[in-house]
This record gives C-alpha cells, structure tokens and sequence, in this order.
C-alpha cells in the first residue's frame, strides 16, 4: 500500500524535459496572511475573485509541475522502441554490414556516404532487380540502407539525420510497394486467412519470420521518417490493398488462427503509425473539426476554456422550466429540432431532455397551497404532526410544476430574462448532434415504412475541385472504416488479449531479460492506447454512429474491467517512477560498435540507476526522470475509458458498481490530464452511488468542483432524476445501438437498403413493413406504457 503522506502530497513532473522533481515547501509570501486594512477602500466582486484566482494559479504552478501531452515521441525514441533487447541483434547488425560491403566493393564504391546519386541509384536498384525476396543478403542489405548505415555514422544525431535520408532515398526509388507486397506474401505464410489452414512443412518458418521482420523493419522506418510528408502519406494510402485495412484484417485473423504467429509488438506499431501518417494528429483533428463546423453551417467557436456552456438538451429541460414557473415569460427559442419529441421512436430515448417539474420526486408532490389576501408569497402552513410521528421531507417542498402566482405585475422579473437570454447566448450545437439528428429523421422514417422522405440522404459536401487536405483525410477515414468496420471486432479481441497478458509488471531491479520482457509489455500497451484512442477521435471527426460503433465494439468486449486490472496490478507512483531501460543494449548503442570513426561525443549509452521508492523519491535531492512512456500510456488508457462510458447512464452504472478505491489510484499522480480525466468519471458516477460512499468521498466531491469544467446546468451532485435515469438506462443503451446498426447497414450494406437516390417517396412494399400496422402497434405500446 502506497504511503498517505506520498499519495496527499504526490510527486510532481516537469512539464519541459519530462523529469521528476521533489516537491518543495514554498515559503510563506504576504499573501499567506491576510491582513484587514480597514482605511483600505473596499474591493469589487470581479477585483476580488480575480485575486483570489491569481493566488490559486500561483500556488497551482508551485506545486504541481505537469507533463504535457503530445501524441507522438521523439525519433530516437519511437526507434529504440521498435528494437528488442537481444544479444544476436549485434550480430544481424554485423552480417548486415559485411554483406552491404561486399555489395559496395562489387559496384566499386567506398562507402555509401561518400558515393553518388548515380551510384546509389545503381546499387538499390540492381537489389531490387536480383529480387530482395529470394535472398536474404539482398534484403539485409536494404534493411542496412534504411537503417542508416551504422558503420559509417559518427554521432547518435549523425545516424539519426542518416536514417532520413537514406529512408527518402528508398521511397524515391520505388521501394515501398514493393516491400509491401512482399511483406504481405509473407504475412500470409506465418497466418493464413483460412484459420483451419496449416503451414506448409516444406516452408522454413524460422526464415520466413526473420525476413518479415526485415521488411516490417524497413516499413516501419520510412514511415517513422516520412510520414510527416502529404506525399508520402498519398502514396502510402494508394497501395493496393490499403495497408491500415489489411493491418487490421490482419491483427485479426489471429483470433481465430490456431497456428498463425505474427509479431503482434511490430503489427501495432505499424497500425498506431499509420493511423498517425493517413490520417493525423491532434492537430489535424483540429483542423478537421473546424472544417465540420463550416460544412453543417456551424459559427466558428472560440477556444476559450473560461466560457461556461451548454448543449441545446440542457437549455431546452432549462426553458421548459422557466415557462412553467412563469408562463407569460416566452424564453428565446430552443435549437432541438421538431421531431425532437417524438416518444413513438426508440431513438427518442438516446438523449431525453429531462425538465425539473417532471422529474418523478417532483409529480409527486400536492398542490401549493394558495393564499389570495395575502399581499405576498405565504409559507406552506405546518402540518398537523402527532406526537412522535416522522415528518415527511417532501411536506415542506414545493411542487415546481405550478407557476408563481406573486407578482401579480404583468411583467417578467428581469433576473429571469437575463438568465434566459444568457443560457440561449451559451448554447453550442456541434457537428456531432447535427449528425445524430440527420439519422434520426432517416431512421424514424425507415420505422415508419418510409425508406425515404425528401432529399439526399448524402452529407453536405462542398463542391471543391481541388480538395482540401481535411476533405482528403476525411476521405480516407471513410474508406476505412467501410472497409474494415466488420473486422474491427477482431482486431478488439485480439489487441484485449495483449492487453491482459501486458498488465502485470517487475519491481524493483531488474536484470537484462526481464527488462526487455517488461519494456515490451510497456510498448505493446502504449501501442494499443493509442490506437484506441486515435480511432475513437477519428471516427468522432467523421461521423458520431461511427464513433458510438467503435465504443460499443470496446465496451461489449470488456475494455473497462483490463483498465481497472491494469491499475490494481501494480503501484501507480512507483511505476511512473520505473524506467526498464538498458541504454547499452539500445539500436543506437549497439551501432555504435560497427561504427568505424566514432566521434568522442557519439551519444549517451550508460546504465540507467536503480529505481526508487515512492518514499526515497520523496526525500531525494533529485529524482533523474520518469517513464514517459507508462504516463502515455496511462492517459490514453483513461481517456479511451471515459469516452466510452461518457453520457451512457448503463455503462456508468456498470462502471460505477467496480470498486473506486483501483480508479482513485491513479489521481496518486499529480498531472493535468490524468486528473481531469478520471474526475470526470467519478462526476458522472456520483449521483448513482449512495450517501456513504459521497460521505466517505467528500474529497473527490471537492477535487471534482476545483478541477473540472462547470456548465450551466450542472447538477451532477443534487438535482438529478436518478430514478427516471436508472429506469431508461436500458431503453438508451438499445436505442443508440439500434441507431447505429440502422447507420452502418443503410451505409455500408446496399443489399438491405434500396439506393435513396432512386426511390420515391412511397411505403415500403413488405408487407411485413405496413405503415398503418406499425402506426397502430405504435400507439397501442405508448397507451400501456402511459398506463
């Protein structure tokens, strides 16, 4: 168990370099103490809670340095990555060089560094002539190539600046659909599509895995080199068949192989990097959501992290409210459109607005009393009460359904327009409720009996004749996910399975073996995160049933419960504190030996310190770094957590019964991310649990008021229906995956779906589908439900 005062006081990360530093007393400033000058003149409101506000962010920054967050590491970095820690990789290193200098004494050239264009050309393209796939010198030779030619670098940065250019030279060349092509000629020998199929005993298997390694290796490294470049990812996405689909189509067939073996640690890094060069990153995901935005005719939104908002739902629960208690108020407009309340329509259950004077803790409450001489508003009379008889609290509420009667001015009290005109100026429409409103309009209508109604079932596209890059990116989105969305499944289950394999660690010193046991179970679990989590965003940048799809898929397959067993399975600060590297046995270490002018300065490659323990770290002078790539790991493992169960009532009660003592351990690490991410969890989960768990929580309670955003209607801790939330949690669960069943097959399966382009607005000839039966089944179920 961690120590209290270790866990209170948590160790906070330098937000530049990504170090660890122990955390220091501030000395007391003036504005400790604070002293009432009385000859002073008084402040405002507004001076006084900007002071107040000064203070709080200084004392913030004080003592709690953070790491921020970036999708991507450093090249050095992302290339050790991709290495293991074994003794015969020198070797390989080794029989890569001597084989690429026979190829340079044959063409008559010193060094590759040294040699021409011309001559350069000539050597890659007279191995790719002799067919890198027939021999295995030729291929090591290209793999050398792409590696940077270890024994001609001088310095880590020398080698590095190599790799980039060698890897460029390669593209230009036309290497990479030809390692394409071979790699996937392979991958079909080590796992066949067919999972019954058995691998030809004439094949050399221990071969055939070493040379596919070669070319994910040569793969791997033009990406990592190119993949910032819109050329490149163009062409990357041009290969015949596309290579994120086929990775994932791939990554799946393990599920159901019984002898296919791949290696799962280089499949997913090669998925996680292509899905960071077709499509992007955080900021290419910005761009595409203002794109959005222009597309479906939204005002641009200013990126102001004070500005309190709310969604279109939450003003219309506030404005039917507002009119119940003053009826001769008319509020502005709501921005839910007509067919919004339908309650004929399983859909309508996905969000319901839920007003206050309907909650079911309110109807039943009696009529206030009215009082009509008095020339004010008179309290309820108390009730006649027997001696020791229990009071019920609900005789001293008031029935919200009821309007007021006082004032008696034909006015409207001017507070209560303010509010309404500043709860409408707040209202932000996104491009993900446009989306959701457009299919629900079709899929009531395909519940109706009408296959179509009026227009173009299509998305708003603006006409470009030369598209835009967010228009490109979106295109290629698209064509993913229509062409792998039945796979996605799969390649869930499988990646899960690594997951949970990946989810127990070492303490403490390790020796060279269970370093690289460890390191690579941190590595398979950062690759995943982060596929999850770029997909999740990907998928909500395109379309919201396409993001609502994909977190189902997550959800069904029990993604919560490894997060929770991922945390429970260790020490959260002694982890990020654990860093299982081996310096001496890095790719850029290890090149360093075949290196024939090494430089003095060539680069670092000493042995890492032992690690510490939470309370040596806290009592150190200096504490040298943290595992950058557990706290990756950690947020996207949260983040991907959040986003599934966000606003879905039965997975948050699901989520919410698991024990909160596992979740909480992750706040022990003082980081913006983190914390705002798991209080964000425990907010939605707060009114589902009872009065002793918020009483022995009164911390998280009041961490979840400083930490996370407010909104207008905000009543996560009192105020909410519970009941009402509980009893519809299922009816929500089945109408959002009945809506998005409807999406994918009216999309992405034209057998069941007739072109809407080509049909008329007429009834659907299945007698099955009648419109007046499905009317009148429809009215029968809404009368016994009203019952």
């Amino acid at each position: 168990m961690l120590d209290e005062t270790v866990v209170d006081t948590g160790v906070p990360l330098d937000e530049d370099i990504g170090e660890v530093v122990p955390q220091v007393e501030p000395e007391a400033s003036e504005d400790d103490f604070v002293a009432v000058d009385e000859t002073a003149a008084p402040e405002s409101g507004e001076q006084f809670a900007q002071r107040i506000r000064q203070r709080a962010e200084q004392k913030s920054e004080s003592g709690h340095r953070l790491v921020r967050y970036v999708g991507y590491c450093y090249f050095k970095t992302e290339v050790n990555e991709w290495y293991d820690y074994k003794e015969d990789k020198l070797f390989l290193l080794r029989d890569a060089k001597e084989a690429f200098d026979k190829v340079l004494a044959a063409k008559g050239v010193k060094s590759w560094k040294k040699a021409s264009i011309k001559d350069r050309r000539g050597i890659v393209q007279m191995l790719v002539r002799n067919g890198i796939e027939e021999k295995a010198p030729g291929l090591l030779c290209v793999k050398y190539i792409a590696e940077g030619c270890s024994g001609e670098v001088t310095t880590v940065d020398d080698h590095m600046r190599c790799i980039k250019e060698n890897c460029r030279f390669l593209y230009q060349e036309g290497v990479l659909p030809i390692v394409y092509d071979e790699m996937r000629k392979l991958i079909d020998i080590s796992c066949p599509a067919n999972p019954t199929a058995t691998i030809d005993p004439n094949v050399g298997v221990a071969q055939v895995e070493i040379n596919l390694t070669f070319y994910m290796t040569i793969m791997y490294l033009m990406i990592e080199s190119l993949g910032h470049e819109s050329q490149f990812a163009a062409d990357l996405d041009a290969l015949n068949p596309s290579i994120l689909s086929y990775l994932v189509e791939m990554a799946g067939r393990l599920r159901w192989s019984y002898y296919g073996t791949l290696p799962i640690k280089k499949v997913l890094l090669l998925t996680w990097k292509c899905i960071l060069t077709l499509f992007g990153g955080s900021e290419m995901i910005s761009k595409v959501k203002t794109y959005r935005r222009r597309q479906y005719d939204l005002p641009e939104v200013a990126d102001d992290e004070n500005c309190i908002t709310s969604s279109p739902l939450d003003y219309h629960a506030f404005r039917e409210d507002i009119m119940s208690r003053y009826p001769s108020y008319i509020p502005p407009p709501s921005q839910l459109p007509k067919s919004y309340e339908n309650s004929q329509s399983i859909s309508h259950y996905i969000e319901v607005p839920r007003p206050a004077h309907t909650q079911q803790s309110n109807s039943s409450l009696p009529p206030p009393a009215v009082h009509i001489a008095t020339p004010a508003p008179s309290p309820p009379s108390s009730p006649a009460i027997a001696a020791g008889q229990k009071v019920k609290k609900s005789v001293f509420m008031t029935n919200q359904s009821f309007p007021f009667i006082y004032p008696t001015e034909g006015s409207v009290p001017e507070s209560i327009v303010e509010a309404g005109e500043l709860f409408s100026s707040r209202v932000r429409t996104t491009p993900a409720m446009v989306q959701l409103w457009d299919e629900r309009d079709k899929f009531m209508r395909y519940e109706r009996g009408w296959l179509s109604l009026d227009s173009n079932d299509q998305q708003n596209e603006e006409d470009e004749s030369t598209p835009c890059p967010e228009k490109v990116v979106l295109d290629r989105v698209e064509r993913f996910y229509a062409k792998s969305h039945t796979q996605l499944f799969s390649f869930i289950n499988v990646a899960l399975k690594v997951m949970l394999k990946c989810t127990s660690f070492v303490h403490g010193s390790v020796e060279d073996e269970e370093a690289d046991a460890i390191r690579t179970k941190e590595t398979n679990l950062k690759a995943i995160s982060a596929i999850f989590s770029m997909l999740l965003r990907w998928f909500k940048a395109s379309h919201i049933l396409k993001f609502e799809y994909f977190s189902t898929l997550l959800f069904d397959a029990r993604y919560y419960l490894l997060v929770y067993k991922f945390l429970y399975s260790h020490n959260v600060l002694e982890r990020s504190l654990f860093t299982p590297e081996q310096p001496y046995l890095s790719f850029f270490a290890l090149s360093k030996e075949l290196a024939e002018n090494p430089s003095e300065n060539y680069g670092s490659v000493c042995v890492d310190k032992d690690t510490m323990s939470p309370t040596q770290a806290r009592f150190a002078e200096k504490i040298e770094k943290c595992s950058s790539r557990y706290l990756f790991t950690m947020i996207n493992l949260l983040r991907v957590l959040r986003k599934i169960i966000k606003k879905k009532t039965q997975r948050i009660i699901i989520v919410a019964e698991l024990p909160s003592e596992t979740l909480r351990k992750a706040l022990s690490i003082y980081q913006k991310d983190i914390w705002q991410i798991v209080l964000d969890i425990f907010k939605e989960q707060v009114p589902y649990n009872g009065r002793k768990w918020k009483y022995n929580n009164m911390d998280l309670v009041s961490a979840i008021y400083l930490h996370c955003k407010a909104k207008l209607r905000d009543d996560w801790l009192a105020g909410i229906d519970v009941s009402a939330e509980v009893d519809e949690a299922y009816a929500q669960e089945a109408a959002t995956r009945a809506l998005t069943a409807f999406y994918n097959n009216h999309n992405y399966s034209p057998n069941d779906f007739k072109n809407p382009n080509t049909m008329d607005d007429s009834p659907s000839t299945d007698p099955n589908a009648d419109f007046f039966v499905q009317e009148l089944s429809a009215v029968s179920l809404g009368s016994r439900m009203s019952n």
